[in-house]
């Protein structure tokens, strides 16, 4: 088989993950059964050995579990023993010392590349008896803790438990970095999380199920199935394609069945190929991890992706690390992308082969990008075997577009913010830029309104490397209540103004990654898009209460007292300024 090495960045460097679980005193109710154990253990029995992985509890301190170590099953077996240690019997919720305690090591070490934190809470920045401390330290968070776990290429990953927990907070932590983020109202969900998380972090090589059967083929020479039982279900069956019955009291040499109360995670070593079968209820979250040579490998995508924007999807085959681009292999293979959206629609397209790049099969998705959660799942029959790949993405609408305009014969950059009038009052709006070229120190500057918009002129960064620009607004809605919008940090690689094809505000694509060529594709067929025509006053109001964030009474007054505390800081700042230069 003719074959050439994947080309570079195309191959990651070492995983890390580092977990921070609250045990905070509020715990006792959002986890009365302390579920996070379970959920967290199985995180570590997922864990692939090579990775390296540390775990934190914290409440008004943060402690150490287990520092961060190289997974193995020794080391497996500490941390399964070491968990049990979690409670529920903190006083505070120190999240600023959390993370700190957690990244600290990480601007020490060189490679930047897959560095995964998550953080579990089920509560607010909780430092003091006094409520202002508590602001002062959430807003810390924001304005210098994100920007260091940006340049650090750090992606935080958020668990939100509970009504009460800082879900504006945990949100911004994990779009500033490129994490993912996700809120549940029960700890009983805990598990399912764990697991969208570790995908997050931890991709692995998997196959698709189909009516509870999937095709192992020769060159697989291991699989671990995961599968989740209800309550009161039956116990779990695996039948081999020869008809033997694999259960938890009948498991060969190769075979290593661990039992939990929730699920069964089963491992076999050498399995035989052909048709395998799962004797349970089906579940949507089971899934079939492999050890294989053959892979089906795909281009980093970011975890969110505004409105307007395109998702590039590429992916490829490798044997042993090498492309495969044989064209009598590549001819027999049927790709195909599958988009189940927000909105309960699924849409289809083939991947078509890339013409300029020989092995790759790529698709463009744009108009199917509507605001909320999707999930992209690619599948391969190659007739002899098959692969699948799930990711998940989010569509962020954003009350503020930022349009970036590029001079490439002046090498500058424009970055043009535009809010949406409808929406927001902007007789009074702050917008402060914050600019990091590592290695050099961050630096402010305050956007001054030219006709509607706020404009922001840098010019390029030296060849090979690249500019970080995150944005402050604080401004009113309509109502006249102070909201503090989130946007999607800006990532301009030197890169821009060298080739043509480099992506500019994606921060998951590699400066030697390429944007390709809108292909032509299928869709199958289904309802267009919702209509975007919606009533001005209820389009307001559903965004303020995704802009506070809050589902309960108390928890609004909190949220809303801790933005006018900011507005009234910032304004205070502002004013003493204007006195100096006067006085000047």
């Amino acid at each position: 088989m003719t074959e050439t090495r994947a080309s570079d960045g195309q191959k990651n460097g070492a995983q890390e993950i580092r977990v921070l679980i609250d045990v905070s005193g509020s715990m006792k109710q959002n986890d009365p059964k302390n579920l996070r154990i379970p959920a967290i253990k199985l995180l570590i029995n997922l864990l692939p050995d090579g990775t390296k992985a540390g775990f934190w509890m914290f409440a008004e301190h943060p402690k150490v579990i287990i520092s961060p170590q190289i997974v193995s099953k020794p080391w497996k077996q500490q941390v399964l023993n070491e968990i049990k240690k979690i409670h529920s019997r903190g006083q505070l919720t120190d999240i600023e010392k959390a993370l700190q305690a957690a990244t600290q090591d990480w601007n020490k070490i060189k490679n930047i590349q897959n560095r995964h934190l998550i953080l579990l809470t089920d509560g607010m920045v909780d430092v003091s008896r006094d409520f202002m401390e508590s602001a002062d330290s959430r807003e810390r968070i924001i304005d210098s803790i994100i920007p260091k776990l940006q340049q650090q290429g750090i992606k935080i990953h958020t668990i939100a438990l509970s009504e009460n927990a800082d879900k504006g907070l945990m949100k911004r932590l994990a779009l500033a970095t490129g994490g993912w983020s996700e809120i549940i109202d029960s700890a009983e969900q805990l598990q399912r999380v764990f697991l969208k998380l570790f995908n997050k972090a931890v991709p692995l090589d998997t196959l698709p199920i189909s009516g509870n059967k999937f095709m192992i083929d020769s060159r697989i020479k291991e699989f671990s199935v995961l599968i989740f039982r209800r309550s009161g279900a039956a116990d779990t069956r695996i039948i081999t394609p020869d008809e033997q019955e694999l259960s938890q009291i009948n498991t060969p040499d190769n075979v290593n069945w661990l039992h939990e109360k929730n699920y069964d995670l089963v491992t076999v070593q050498k399995p035989e190929p052909g048709q395998w079968r799962i004797v349970a209820e089906t579940d949507p979250d089971n899934q079939i991890m492999i050890v294989t040579d053959l892979k089906l490998q795909m281009n980093d995508i970011p975890n969110s992706v505004g409105k307007d924007e395109a998702l590039d999807i590429e992916v490829f085959l490798t044997d042993r690390d090498q492309l495969i681009t044989r064209q009598n292999f590549l001819k027999m293979l049927d790709i195909k992308l599958q988009q189940k959206m927000v909105n309960g629609q699924t849409r289809k397209w083939p991947l078509m082969p890339n013409q300029k790049k020989p092995g790759f099969f790529s698709h463009r998705i744009t108009e199917t990008l509507i605001s909320g959660k999707h999930e992209l799942i690619i599948k391969v029959d190659g007739k002899t075997f098959k692969r699948e790949i799930k990711r998940s993405i989010e569509v962020i609408d954003s009350p503020i577009r930022v349009i970036t305009k590029v001079d490439k014969k002046n090498r500058k950059v424009t970055l043009q913010l535009i809010p949406d009038k409808n929406l927001l009052d902007t007789s009074f709006m702050s917008v402060q830029a914050f600019i990091t070229e590592p290695p050099k120190q961050e630096r402010t500057v305050d956007l001054q309104e030219k006709q509607g918009q706020w404009l922001l002129e840098l010019n390029g960064p030296k060849h090979g490397k690249r500019l970080l620009v995150n944005f402050s607004v604080t401004v009113k809605t309509r109502k006249g209540n102070p909201v503090m919008p989130d946007i999607k940090p800006i990532f301009i690689n030197s890169s821009l103004f060298e080739d043509n094809s480099k992506k500019l505000n994606d921060p998951q694509v590699k400066p030697d990654t390429p944007v390709e060529d809108k292909v032509k594709t299928e869709i199958e067929s289904g309802d267009d898009e919702d209509s975007e025509s919606k009533d001005v006053d209820q389009e307001a109001t559903d965004w303020l209460m995704i802009s506070l964030m809050v589902a309960g009474g108390n928890f609004i007054l909190i949220v809303f007292g801790f933005l006018i505390y900011r507005w009234q800081k910032k304004t205070t700042l502002k004013q003493q300024e204007q006195l100096l230069e006067r006085l000047e």
